[in-house]
């Protein structure tokens, strides 16, 4: 029931609205009487003019989404988010903090949100391990660097006759070694 309607059921019934407090439910609806809050209870007989007090609910309630999140381990920070009552969501990203590791959050950290709301956690991918691209075309290896995160370069030696045109004979940096991205 509505603030209005408990109002007029309360003049309705000879008695006199009392205090009307407020208070977050993950149960009821915002602007509506939070049932077996009406204080003296229903079913009571009491005088005509008696005063009669009930509480508003304002919706699920608020939660700050914690400052400390960024750096920390996704496993531990969604676990905090849950226990929070958010829902959380996870996308990886580039990024070349370590695997695993909070890059940021959608909302951002101390935004104050909803009970309920889904809030989205990037997550690092960790550096990147440098495949070995000797014997590869230029195609697929440019390939392979880019979606890496890797910004290919490549340089033509047409003295080379053991090697296949357009096949990769050498690499710099070497294969098998972790990376930054952009190198």
């Amino acid at each position: 029931m509505s603030e209005r309607a408990a109002r007029a059921a309360i003049g309705e019934a000879g008695l006199a609205v009392g205090t009307i407090s407020r208070e977050a439910s993950n149960e009821i609806p915002a602007n509506r009487v939070i049932p077996g809050s009406q204080e003296p209870t229903a079913g009571l007989f009491v005088d005509p003019g008696t005063a009669v007090g009930f509480t508003i609910s304002t919706g699920k309630p608020q939660v700050t989404i914690p400052v400390d999140l960024v750096g920390r381990n996704r496993t531990e920070v969604k676990q905090q988010l849950v226990e929070l009552g958010l829902v959380v969501e996870e996308k990886e990203e580039k990024s070349d903090e370590d695997e695993d590791v909070v890059t940021k959050t959608d909302p951002p950290p101390g935004t104050p949100v909803t009970a309920g709301s889904t809030i989205t956690l990037f997550y690092s991918d960790g550096r990147e391990t440098l495949p070995d691209l000797v014997g590869r075309t230029r195609q697929e290896a440019e390939q392979i660097v880019k979606d890496l995160g890797f910004v290919p370069r490549f340089f033509e030696d047409d003295n080379n006759p053991d090697v296949p045109n357009g096949e990769v004979f050498e690499q710099d940096p070497a294969a098998g070694k972790e990376y930054d991205d952009q190198t």
